[in-house]
């Protein structure tokens, strides 16, 4: 498999144990703020079993509903149905037992809390398969010094702890809600002046205060008991509170090593993962993903142990996976920071950073993997004298690890310690520094395959710490039980694994005898016309072929959902062979960089000739308003809208509606070769076709290659699409129509000599050039490489819309890189509905610009007379070695519109054309076209 899917994947495994840095603390003596995480797991550590033993709910007291101590409001809540839910009081502190229980979902109001400090201690029991959920930062669930939580989930009905956007099927994020925070006695080297030894006497009367004015933390009693979080997931939290002060997923202060924490996630959250402030606490079965600063995250003496942690690093919001520090106030602070760690696999992304040990941390690390892509920051860092002079004593020490980055990313250090973090890794036992790509991963990108090196290279954690299994491999995962698996959420793309797949359901036959040419992996034909109404899923274990019309759920009835896992193959053999999703029913087609959904033809999977047209194609049908509904002439009114079916092209289904928000799943890293099917009279399929869909559709990366018609064409609807790739297509590479309003961004079209016609063929309507919804998109950062005979951008029919940071080019033979074509058209243009902007056109001199009979010089004009745009000759536009991206100094680079404050939906850029000098995000997916 390709290295670059392995960082994501893996990634998001093992974030979960080691987040924890980037919190910040209050503390009451002297009002200093600080960093750090503290955890501490109870003896013995509970050793990993694939299908762990469900642990009982515990029978606690009477439910905090029955005690009146919330209410029913399910009525505010019509989206829920499952159950009933109930709010808790705001503000509300437990100070008598009391039980959230799995028959109701339950809100928090506020700072909800259990037991005050030190006094009217109470526990707070959670059943197994509880859904307690948070609306917004201030709602956060806090134990208090002197009482407990016992959290008891099941691998088959984990706790989980989110938000009310996760609960009611919106979008997701970080920071949608407060999170979790646990107060204990244990020491920490934060109490008192935080200078030197903390005395008997400072911890005797500790009381750091914890962030988010959630109480005070620390003391004189390592084994404190804060009770029990097993099979906990918490989901979507963190809190920011100004001046450092934030709330981590779960906040461990001051936590003894009584407590119980086994099989714990965190998932995005906005500030670190998991965090320990001190404390003795001990924790295994860690996972932590795409959290918003630091995953795992440990100071003010953390002197308990963890073993098997899995971090899932984010490109967008990730630092460091592990940040270690003593203290930030004094370096040398006792009770020092000495965890020790075995078993980790981290996989990074972009632009974020592996392990940091810093601030005179101590520690013992075994077992430990750390990967990550090109552009990882680093993969290992010791910064700081204090620790620096640790790591010489042996105080801080790391052995039978690998580091897995590229050369110059493996290692970083302090300026004028360069070469120490290497030097001291390479010195101790077992540790390796290999490629990514020599790691030997399994396809989900972070468990070892067969043979992989991290199977053989393990040192005896047990041997570290009495409490540890003996777990003699690098990283998480034995490659055999993953312990990930039934309760963790996010790992694996969001793949389900509680769905059968198309063969289980009976829907599909073993046909492998038909195609000896393929040996990888079995052949499962789909059955003919089969139309999915329930949920299904087409996993990579095999390959999957469509026999004719495949759809998922009928017409805004039997709906479903296709959930594809990445890398993926579908297969057609015939025009007549293609996949619909109807009105109502979504797909899930969740690739990634280095394991893409191939949707493809047999000629491609069995090496024989390819071509264009050689299979049907995709389609999405939605119920996002269309100028095509009604009668199709001027305004289309709500009543055409509400009662609108538009028959789409291949007798796939009808599409349209009035729900512009509509939602017809996820297509990620999708490529869709050799497809296209003509059935005449217009009536042909594209390579993707956008009917009628809704901006609730998420479509990034996506390629189209050697379509028969056109690469991927809009039939009105909402939806946006980036970073979009249209090669060698048969017709039109990118098309829109019927009152497309959508936006793009990041659009790279190659086209063809032998069948192309426009880059860009965009139209209002073809029945009345007036009709509305007009036809009005965004469209931005779109580079075109022309090829003889054909044409480039073709603005027709009366569509409107705003264009920015275009470069058109082609060959001398290229008829034309931009016309303005009809009447309609041409008033758009003139009242600047239609525009184009910060834009490059580089033809021939005579082919830069194309009209109608009577218009002449009319493009032009419009054209040069917007902002920003230049007329180039063709070399001189300064592209690389590859043809479509610039090389340094381009003058693309420079001048290009930055649309991001147009709406959320752009990012900012300062280049013309679909990428800059440096990131060519077509690598590691793209593998034909671009030649």
């Amino acid at each position: 498999m390709a290295i670059k899917h392995l960082f994501k994947a893996s990634a998001i495994a093992s974030a979960l144990v080691l987040a924890g840095c980037g919190g910040d603390i209050n503390i009451s003596e002297g009002d200093v703020t600080n960093e750090g995480d503290t955890i501490n797991n109870p003896s013995p550590t509970p050793t990993p079993t694939p299908s762990p033993t469900p642990t009982p709910t515990p029978t606690g007291p009477e439910s905090a509903f029955t005690q009146g101590l919330a209410t029913d409001v399910s009525a505010d809540f019509p989206a829920i149905t499952d159950k009933p839910v109930y709010q808790l009081q705001e503000d509300i502190e437990f100070n008598e037992d009391a039980t959230l229980t799995s028959d109701a979902h339950w809100v928090l109001s506020g700072r909800t809390a259990v037991g005050g400090d030190n006094e009217n201690s109470a526990t707070l029991y959670i059943e197994a398969g509880t859904t307690i959920f948070g609306q917004a930062g201030e709602d956060f669930l806090v134990v208090r010094r002197g009482s407990q939580i016992e959290a008891t989930g099941t691998a088959e009905a984990p706790i989980i702890m989110t938000s009310v956007q996760d609960v009611t099927g919106q979008e997701t994020d970080i920071g949608q809600w407060g999170g979790v925070v646990l107060l204990g006695r244990a020491p920490a080297n934060s109490c008192g002046d935080q200078v030197g030894e903390t005395t008997e006497d400072e911890l005797n009367n500790c009381g750091v205060s914890a962030e988010g004015d959630a109480g005070q933390f620390g003391g004189n009693m390592p084994e404190d008991n804060s009770g029990t979080l097993q099979y906990v997931v918490v989901k979507h939290a963190g809190r920011t509170l100004g001046n450092g002060d934030e709330l981590n997923g779960i906040s461990f202060a001051g936590v003894g090593s009584g407590t119980t924490v086994d099989h714990i996630q965190v998932h995005q959250n906005l500030d670190d993962g998991i965090e320990f402030f001190g404390g003795t606490v001990d924790v295994s079965h860690v996972v932590l993903t795409e959290i918003g600063d630091d995953s795992l995250d440990w100071s003010f003496g953390w002197t308990g142990a963890a073993q098997y942690v899995y971090i899932e690093q984010s490109s967008e919001d990730g630092d460091n996976a592990i940040e270690a520090d003593n203290s930030e106030f004094d370096a040398a602070a006792t009770p020092l920071t000495k965890p020790q760690i075995a078993n980790v696999t981290i996989v990074g992304a972009e632009d974020a950073n592996g392990v940091r040990l810093r601030a005179g941390t101590a520690g013992n690390i075994i077992n430990l993997v750390v990967t990550g892509p090109e552009s990882y920051a680093n993969c290992l860092r010791v910064n700081g004298d204090e620790s620096r002079a640790n790591a010489d004593a042996g105080e801080l020490s790391m052995t039978h690890s690998v580091v897995a980055c590229t050369d110059g990313n493996n290692f970083s250090d302090d300026e004028g310690s360069e070469g120490f973090t290497q030097a001291w890794f390479e010195g101790q036992d077992g540790n390796q520094t290999v490629a990514p790509a020599d790691l030997g991963l399994s396809e989900d990108g972070y468990t070892p395959a067969s043979g992989s090196v991290l199977l053989s290279s393990g040192g005896d954690a047990s041997a570290l710490n009495d409490s540890f299994d003996a777990a003699q491999y690098v990283g998480a995962f034995d490659g055999t039980n993953n312990w990930m698996e039934g309760w963790t959420f996010g790992v694996g793309d969001g793949f389900p694994t509680d769905i059968d797949n198309a063969l289980e359901q009976n829907l599909a036959t073993d046909v492998s005898a038909d195609f000896p040419s393929i040996t990888d992996k079995p052949v499962y034909q789909i059955a003919e016309d089969t139309t999915f109404t329930s949920d299904v899923t087409l996993t990579n274990d095999a390959h999957w072929v469509l026999t004719g019309r495949t759809a998922v759920g009928g017409d805004n009835e039997n709906s479903a959902t296709m959930y594809i896992q990445k890398g993926t193959t579908l297969i057609g053999q015939a025009g007549e062979d293609f996949l619909v999703i109807r009105r109502g029913s979504q797909l899930h087609a969740l690739g990634s960089r280095s394991m893409p959904i191939v949707m493809t033809s047999v000629q491609d999977v069995t090496g024989q000739e390819t071509g264009i047209g050689q299979w049907g194609g995709l389609v999405l049908l939605g119920r996002a308003p269309a100028n095509s509904c009604g009668d199709q002439v001027g305004e289309t009114t709500e009543d055409e809208l509400s009662n609108c079916g538009v028959s789409a092209e291949g007798d796939a289904g009808q599409f349209g509606g009035d729900m512009p928000e509509d939602n017809s799943g996820v297509l990620n890293y999708v490529a869709v070769k050799h497809a296209g099917r003509t059935l005449g009279n217009g009536d042909e399929l594209n390579g993707i076709s956008f009917a009628g869909v809704g901006s609730g559709t998420e479509v990034d990366y996506i390629h189209v290659h050697q379509n028969l018609d056109d690469g991927i064409e809009f039939f009105g609807g909402t939806v946006s699409v980036k970073h979009v790739v249209l090669t060698d297509n048969g017709d039109d590479s990118f098309d829109w129509s019927f009152g497309w309003t959508g936006n793009a961004q990041y659009v790279l079209i190659k086209q063809d000599a032998a069948d192309g016609d426009n880059a860009f063929e965009s139209d209002n309507s073809e029945f009345d050039a007036a009709a509305t919804p007009l036809t009005n998109p965004t469209v931005a950062n779109v580079t075109i490489i022309g090829a003889a005979d054909a044409n480039g951008v073709r603005l027709r029919a009366g569509t409107a819309g705003t264009l920015a940071n275009f470069v058109i080019t082609g060959p001398d033979g290229y008829a034309n890189c931009l016309r303005v074509n009809g009447d309609e058209s041409r008033a758009n243009a003139d009242a600047g509905e239609l525009s184009m902007t910060h834009s490059v056109v580089a033809c021939a001199e005579g082919n830069n610009f194309s009209d109608d009979e009577g218009s002449e010089g009319f493009t032009q004009a419009w054209f040069e007379g917007q902002e920003g745009n230049t007329v180039l000759a063709q070399d001189g536009l300064g592209l690389a070695d590859n043809g479509y991206q610039p090389a340094e100094g381009s003058v693309l680079l420079n001048g290009g519109a930055d649309l991001s404050g147009e709406g959320s939906y752009f990012e900012a850029t300062d280049f013309i054309g679909a990428m800059d000098a440096e990131d060519d995000w077509t690598e590691g997916w793209v593998t034909v076209g671009l030649e």
